[in-house]
């Protein structure tokens, strides 16, 4: 009698050790998991939110023929042949110390 309980006990706190461990594994599997979600999925999630939440880019509308240039310096309406002709100008450097 006394062996016959003394290996049900045996068994039993096997048993016990074993759920034991596959409850470890599961809770580290779950870990694992969410750790991937954060990593993989999250940054995504959270930038086509914000992107949501933001208002959306105004039209652009039709701009008005050329104006002047302001200061000289505004070349749009020059072509790239015309661009790639033009002479470079050499400034010498004053700068003292």
């Amino acid at each position: 009698y006394i062996r016959t309980q003394r290996e049900a006990r045996a068994a039993r706190r096997t048993r016990e050790e074993e759920r034991g461990r596959m409850r470890i594994w599961k809770m580290a599997a779950g870990a694992v998991l969410v750790l991937l979600f954060i990593y993989l999925l999250y940054p995504r999630l959270a930038d086509a939110f914000l992107r949501a939440r933001t208002a959306p880019a105004a039209v652009e509308t039709a701009a008005p023929d050329r104006a002047e240039p302001r200061d000289g310096l505004d070349q749009s309406h020059v072509s790239d042949v015309e661009w790639q002709e033009q002479s470079i100008v050499v400034v010498p450097n004053d700068y003292e110390e």
